[in-house]
């Protein structure tokens, strides 16, 4: 049963603008860690091989990836073995990849690339355990290429990064943001910071 009688009148916004934005997800984050993480935001021009480089280095020193994307862009979360064996040959699909299971703008873990004989996959960690395959408990794969797409989306809002670094890879994370051209800003997503 739904409460409609608070005691205190909640805080509304208008649909379109509601959701997290990227620096309130950020000032959380840095919040929480009581400033032992500090989150470094890259923003730009995406690509399949600058998602792909970019998920090679973060892993590479250690540093968690949070994406903001719009969902739409992405194949469904559990594509056929066929679809995923062929894609990673480089061979023609042997049917389209399913749909993305929803379009919505959305916060997901890129953890890292998994590379076959001709192309690549990135494995997201979503905190929805119902995606991916049964078992996988929100691990799904999603080509560079697709996730670059939908990084930067197509509904007039900004996408981007937000790269989760201790004092000890901050300068790394931003020299590493550099060599593949991206810049260190918050983007705007379309929701209505409280930062």
């Amino acid at each position: 049963m739904s409460f409609t009688d608070y005691r205190f009148e909640l805080a509304r916004v208008d649909p379109a603008l509601s959701g997290t934005s990227a620096g309130g997800l950020a000032a959380a984050i840095e919040k929480v860690s009581s400033g032992a993480l500090d989150c470094v935001p890259l923003r730009g021009a995406w690509s399949g091989d600058t998602v792909a480089s970019l998920v090679d280095g973060a892993a590479a020193l250690g540093v968690p990836l949070i994406a903001n994307y719009r969902t739409g862009s992405l194949w469904g979360s559990r594509p056929s073995i066929a679809v995923v064996t062929a894609w990673l040959a480089g061979d023609e699909l042997p049917e389209s990849p399913p749909p993305a299971d929803w379009n919505v703008g959305h916060f997901a873990r890129l953890v890292e690339v998994v590379r076959g004989r001709e192309r690549a996959l990135v494995l997201v960690r979503d905190s929805y355990p119902t995606l991916g395959w049964e078992g996988w408990e929100g691990h799904h794969l999603q080509p560079p290429e697709i996730v670059a797409a939908a990084i930067e989306r197509d509904d007039g809002h900004g996408g981007g990064v937000l790269a989760i670094a201790s004092a000890g890879t901050h300068a790394d994370v931003v020299a590493l943001a550099a060599d593949l051209g991206l810049d260190t800003e918050l983007w705007d997503n379309g929701t209505a910071s409280r930062r």
